[in-house]
């Protein structure tokens, strides 16, 4: 599938809120949307499967949101095949 499209990006953001069904701009359930949760670690694992269809078709994969924007985590990201990361301008002095 990554072929047939120019890149592909995973919002980490969108992907914490529907896993964890808790908006990250809501007080009472914000701090679900935390990019170390275990739970979502292991749903980005998956991203290696696209890091290496990505190598396989040559398509750059990236990945969008605060995993993105976490100095400690974009290394394993782009570890994991990533070839973008995607912030806030308020988090690329970080």
């Amino acid at each position: 599938v990554l072929a047939e499209v120019d890149f592909a990006s995973v919002g980490t953001n969108d992907l914490a809120q529907y896993l964890f069904a808790a908006d990250r701009q809501s007080g009472p359930v914000a701090a679900l949307n935390d990019p170390w949760q275990p739970a979502l670690l292991r749903l980005l694992r998956l991203l290696r499967l696209l890091g290496e269809a990505s190598a396989a078709t040559g398509t750059p994969v990236g990945v969008c949101g605060e995993a993105a924007a976490d100095p400690t985590l974009a290394p394993v990201l782009v570890g994991l095949g990533m070839a973008t990361l995607s912030m806030g301008a308020g988090a690329l002095a970080g």
